[in-house]
């Protein structure tokens, strides 16, 4: 595929939803459906600087050969967890930084068990969220308070599969693609095709209605019926614009007498 500055992101913005549930609480219907922040409470405002990060681990065994060297690498006890920094002091928090102590009491910290959801929100839009099938392990180890700086906890998640070795359930959009699709060389017969995301189209005649483009279009497994729209007079030009995002090119290889198909 080609090179596509689009599917470059920044993370514009995040949210951590937490629960202490004994069973986790029943997530959002698809990424459209706000989360139900009586359920899942959240963390509140994030350092952003800080981010997700995210830590992966191993242990390693070197195989040599004799009179050859490295020949194999064995791996066991994969890990996985992440951080996060909360700047608010709410209730979700201090149940992380003070577990069991109260309004008047603080009690040795430890660590809990929390149902952990991770969102994120691209500048374009895209938003993915990350639902632990496991409750994590959570610790707060420190946190500091100064003259000039914004409170803020390090929050570390060590996360556990599941039986099918699955770490987390995940929802998530793109933004919209809106090409236009035109045919050049004025060609009398014969038909292109389009291609999303490497699956092609069957032939599209040269003079189709944008409602043939749709359904053709919309055949694709990598796009559906719903996620597509096609609108232009006979013969093009097309506007196609893709809900679910996708890379569209085009080919007029079959046109009469010859042809080219334009994307941009």
């Amino acid at each position: 595929m080609a090179r596509n500055p689009d599917l470059a992101k920044i993370w514009a913005d995040a949210r951590v939803f937490l629960s202490d549930a004994p069973t986790r609480p029943a997530l959002p219907t698809d990424i459209a459906t706000d989360v139900d922040d009586a359920i899942w409470p959240e963390a509140g405002i994030l350092d952003g600087d800080d981010g997700f990060s995210e830590d992966r681990s191993s242990d390693e065994a070197k195989h040599y050969g004799w009179g050859i060297g490295l020949i194999k690498i064995g791996a066991k006890n994969f890990e996985l967890s992440r951080k996060f920094s909360p700047l608010e002091d709410n209730p979700t928090v201090r149940g992380l930084v003070w577990p069991g102590s109260t309004e008047t009491k603080l009690v040795m910290p430890k660590p809990v068990y929390r149902w952990i959801g991770f969102e994120t929100t691209s500048d374009f839009g895209d938003k993915e969220r990350l639902w632990s099938t496991q409750r994590a392990r959570i610790w707060v180890p420190a946190n500091n308070r100064n003259e000039s700086d914004i409170t803020k906890w390090e929050v570390q998640c060590g996360l556990f599969a599941n039986g099918a070795g699955e770490l987390f359930d995940r929802q998530a959009s793109t933004s919209p693609v809106t090409k236009t699709v035109a045919l050049g060389g004025s060609p009398t017969g014969g038909t292109f095709t389009l291609t999303v995301d490497g699956q092609t189209t069957a032939g599209i005649a040269y003079d189709a209605t944008a409602a043939a483009v749709k359904t053709a279009v919309g055949a694709l497994s990598t796009v559906g019926a719903s996620n597509v729209t096609v609108t232009g007079s006979a013969g093009g030009p097309y506007t196609v614009t893709l809900a679910n995002g996708g890379t569209l090119t085009g080919s007029g290889a079959s046109l009469t007498p010859s042809g080219t198909v334009t994307v941009s």
